[in-house]
């Protein structure tokens, strides 16, 4: 069962996943709508999450049907007091996508390959600066994404860092953007010339993007190139 609740519904966004991934795809979607993302990152967390959040606003839980850090969190939630619900995720195919359906007012794209963590990492400010969702495309989930793309009748679509060839293939009757310069680190620099191309800098994060602190997730929200 998916629940579908109105864009609008909360101040907090919280990812319960202990898939990278789902945890990426849901911080994005929050941000997105204007709202708070957060996410857990241990089972120890929830427990110490609750001290954090606050009890006035409304909190929607993303939560994974296979591997949340713990099940119908939302009901927890309620149970100390907050303004908690649950949003599962798919049983099958990819909760990031799942969520770009979701998300009416988009229709700017940043393609990266989800095998490479830090190219998704690199693209968050200048996703959430151009009011673009990141979509995660791979060789198995291409012809997904492609429908969903058809059906979208995407404006702009850029493509960063090293995709299959395949999944080339299949993007190129969208005349996407591509930043792709055979060196991790170039990308990296070529992305953040282009968000100051639409966006101040107030400070830089450095990070070796191995891992997904909440802080990076939150940058896009805050200015913040990477």
């Amino acid at each position: 069962l998916l629940f579908i609740l109105p864009t609008a519904y909360s101040d907090i966004v919280l990812s319960n996943s202990a898939n990278w991934e789902d945890a990426y795809s849901t911080a994005q979607y929050g941000a997105l709508q204007g709202h708070t993302p957060r996410y857990l990152m241990s089972q120890m967390h929830t427990e110490l999450i609750i001290k954090e959040l606050p009890k006035k606003e409304k909190i929607l839980v993303i939560e994974s049907p296979k591997v949340p850090y713990a099940r119908r969190y939302a009901n927890r939630l309620k149970k100390e007091g907050y303004n908690a619900e649950t949003m599962l995720g798919p049983e099958q195919g990819s909760l990031n996508l799942d969520l770009a359906k979701r998300l009416k007012n988009i229709n700017n794209f940043i393609i990266v390959d989800p095998t490479y963590g830090y190219s998704a990492i690199s693209v968050i400010p200048y996703a959430q600066a151009t009011n673009s969702y990141v979509l995660f495309a791979t060789k198995d989930t291409i012809n997904e994404l492609t429908k969903f793309l058809d059906l979208k009748k995407p404006e702009k679509i850029l493509i960063y860092g090293d995709l299959n060839e395949k999944v080339l293939n299949k993007l190129k009757k969208y005349s996407p953007e591509i930043i792709h310069k055979g060196n991790k680190f170039k990308d990296n620099l070529e992305i953040v010339d282009r968000y100051t191309q639409v966006s101040g800098i107030k400070q830089p994060i450095l990070t070796s993007g191995e891992f997904l602190e909440e802080e990076i997730l939150l940058a896009g929200k805050n200015q913040e190139p990477i």
